[in-house]
C-alpha cells in the first residue's frame, strides 16, 4: 500500500514538472502558458506587429503614455513615454508633440523634420504632410476651406453672416420659412426690412418700430447706451431723423 501511494505521488510530480515546462506527455507541441500580466500582442491579441493588446485597444507600448513599456503603465501628466520609458524628454532623435514622442518625418501627422505640426490646423500641411491650402484658404478639421473674415463663418464655400443670413440663420443650412427674416440668429416674421452695418444689424418691424443688435461702442444701436447687444433692442434715441 505505501508503495502504490509513493508511485502515485511521483506520478503527480512528473505531471507538475511537465506543466512547468508548458509540455504534457501526449501534447507535445502546445503551449500552456497564458499570456503576459497586462496585455498580449501580435497575433494572439489580433494586433498588428509592434502593437499590444491593452484593454480591447491595439497600443504602442514604446510610445503611449497611458502604457509605457507594458498595458496599465501611465506616465506623470507632465511625462511623455519614449522607447517604453517615462521622461521628461524624448530619446532617439524623436521630437515631443504634445504627450507624443514622434518621428517628425516620417510620422504621417507630424511634419517638418524637427518641427511638431497639427494637420487639423496647419494651412501648409492641411490633412496631411504637404498637403498646402490655396491662397484665401484656411485649414478647418484637416480639410482647406475658404478662410472667412471675423465675424463670417463658411457655409459650403460661401462666407455668411449666421446672425443675418436667411439661408443659414444660427446655422450653416438652417434656413428661415418664407416670409421670415434671420435676426440675431433666430428666424423672425413681421420684419420688413434688415440691413447690417460693419458689426450691427438692424430690422424693421411692420408696425414702424426699428430694432438693432450688435456692437455698439458708438451708441450706433440707438437704444441710448454704448453697451454691444446680441439680441435685439428698440431704438429709442432717432435724434430727430424723420
Amino acid at each position: 500500500m505505501t508503495a502504490r501511494l509513493g508511485l502515485k505521488a511521483l506520478l503527480v510530480a512528473a505531471v507538475a514538472l511537465a506543466a512547468s515546462c508548458h509540455v504534457v506527455a501526449g501534447l507535445e507541441g502546445l503551449d500552456f502558458q497564458g499570456p503576459a500580466a497586462g496585455g498580449t500582442g501580435g497575433a494572439a491579441s489580433g494586433c498588428p506587429a509592434g502593437l499590444t493588446g491593452c484593454g480591447g485597444q491595439c497600443v504602442d507600448t514604446d510610445i503611449d503614455p497611458s502604457h509605457c513599456g507594458a498595458c496599465g503603465q501611465a506616465c506623470a501628466e507632465d511625462q511623455v513615454c519614449s522607447a517604453g520609458t517615462c521622461g521628461l524628454g524624448c530619446l532617439g532623435g524623436a521630437t515631443r508633440c504634445g504627450d507624443r514622442c514622434v518621428d517628425a518625418q516620417l510620422d504621417p501627422a507630424n511634419c517638418g523634420g524637427s518641427k511638431c505640426v497639427d494637420t487639423q490646423v496647419d494651412a501648409a500641411n492641411c490633412g496631411g504632410c504637404g498637403k498646402a491650402c490655396g491662397q484665401g484658404e484656411a485649414c478647418v478639421q484637416g480639410a482647406c476651406k475658404v478662410a472667412c473674415a471675423e465675424g463670417k463663418t463658411n457655409c459650403g464655400g460661401k462666407c455668411v453672416d449666421l446672425q443675418a443670413d436667411p439661408a443659414n440663420c444660427g446655422g450653416c443650412g438652417k434656413a428661415c420659412g418664407q416670409g421670415q427674416l434671420c435676426c440675431a440668429g433666430s428666424c423672425t416674421g413681421g420684419v420688413v426690412a434688415v440691413a447690417a452695418g460693419n458689426a450691427h444689424t438692424c430690422a424693421v418691424k411692420a408696425g414702424g418700430t426699428l430694432w438693432c443688435w450688435g456692437w455698439n461702442e458708438y451708441g450706433e444701436l440707438g437704444d441710448g447706451t454704448k453697451q454691444n447687444k446680441s439680441s435685439p433692442v428698440q431704438v429709442t434715441a432717432l435724434g430727430g431723423c424723420q
